[in-house]
């Protein structure tokens, strides 16, 4: 992306931000331009151009979603994080609660989003990182959207959604509180041991 995580680290000795497109990677290294400890590349998750237990920490947010070759994305994770290094990925959540309402009124599944290729729930994500040798030290919801895409009430949250910040951080709010496995955004946090 345009280094949202980037800018909320205040300090690392090293930081490697990597995208698929070269605007936002140009975008990043714009912003930082000051900071040489942060470097940012062009690179597909799925083929990282990057030895073998090389980083301490990777985090994957707003981010597994959009990947084509997920399953690839996760596994590159796993090989560049060090053994005791930790994972911090997040995904859209296919059971999360608009997901269950949705379901409930009879309606069709989909995707919470139309560029996304594939959504975890938290057994599936747990699973997907625990075969490659992470074990899961904490789960949290993100953020909870209970009305996303349901016929008839959607366009009429939308617009406070995108543009309230009050609203967006009582979200923020009730996402922790609904957990990992109702929120329509969770996190996974774990280290790696294999």
């Amino acid at each position: 992306g345009e280094g949202r995580v980037a800018r909320q680290i205040e300090r690392c000795a090293s930081f490697l931000g990597v995208d698929l497109a070269e605007v936002p990677i140009r975008t990043c290294r714009r912003h930082f331009a000051g900071r040489p400890e942060f470097r940012f590349a062009v690179m597909e998750a799925e083929a990282l151009a990057l030895p073998d237990s090389s980083f301490d920490v990777v985090a994957m947010i707003d981010a597994s979603e959009h990947i084509h070759g997920i399953d690839a994305a996760l596994a590159e994770a796993a090989r560049v994080i060090r053994p005791g290094g930790l994972f911090v990925v997040t995904s859209q959540n296919k059971d999360s609660l608009h997901l269950i309402v949705n379901r409930k009124l009879g309606y069709p599944e989909f995707l919470t989003n139309n560029q996304h290729f594939r959504e975890f729930n938290v057994a599936e994500l747990t699973a997907a990182i625990g075969a490659l040798g992470f074990a899961v030290e904490r789960r949290a919801g993100v953020v909870l959207y209970p009305y996303w895409e349901i016929p008839g009430v959607d366009e009429h949250m939308r617009k406070i959604t995108d543009d309230d910040a009050e609203f967006a951080e009582i979200m923020s709010v009730l996402g922790e509180r609904a957990g990992p496995e109702y929120a329509y955004t969770f996190m996974l946090a774990a280290r790696k041991v294999a």
